[in-house]
């Protein structure tokens, strides 16, 4: 005996489906919602500063004792290099948030997917230019560190490599404080008021 097949019947789906979809939002709704991300994105640039800044500064206690006390020169210049990158990780860190900009390109065929990409910007020199030489000085370290390392100096290797590991730390840390681009938002929300 063959087998019955029930079918069932195509139901379109119910109004109460379109209720999923956001609603466009009034002119006081966009402001407080703008507002909120731009304290949202304070809080947690604060939170991120105030996590990953200790991290350095206490890891130049460990070159203290050799910056005052040791008698080889190399040691003496060693814990003087670590402490200079220890601390300019440290600077960076505190005193220049990132910003961002938005690249503008020539080509109108580009500007679509340039207007979504962002970059850091420098006020300064020292802005621009630390760290990238505490980059530079890190892979000194580095390098020293690798040297230590073959001549059996396990201690000393470590010592060495320790500000390029917190250097790499926090700059990766300061990647996610990137803020959001809330002057964006705003100039967005006046191409829909009214809505």
């Amino acid at each position: 005996m063959a087998s019955a097949r029930l079918r069932k019947t195509f139901h379109y789906p119910a109004d109460s489906a379109s209720d999923d979809e956001p609603e466009d939002l009034d002119e006081t709704e966009q402001e407080a919602t703008i507002a909120s991300l731009r304290t949202h994105d304070t809080s947690n640039t604060q939170f991120y500063r105030r996590a990953f800044l200790p991290l350095p500064l206490l890891a130049t206690l460990l070159y203290l004792p050799s910056l005052f006390f040791a008698v080889p020169r190399r040691q003496v210049l060693l814990a003087f290099l670590s402490v200079s990158s220890l601390l300019s990780t440290a600077w960076t860190l505190h005193y220049f948030p990132p910003r961002m900009r938005q690249r503008r390109s020539a080509a109108m065929g580009l500007r679509a997917r340039s207007m979504y990409r962002l970059q850091y910007q420098a006020e300064g020199p020292i802005e621009e230019y630390l760290p990238w030489l505490n980059g530079g000085l890190c892979g000194v370290l580095a390098f020293i560190a690798v040297l230590e390392w073959r001549k059996g100096r396990v201690d000393a290797a470590w010592r060495s490599a320790v500000p390029g590991i917190i250097f790499v730390i926090v700059m990766s840390a300061r990647r996610q404080m990137r803020p959001l681009d809330v002057d964006g938002l705003e100039r967005l929300r006046y191409e829909y008021k009214g809505a």
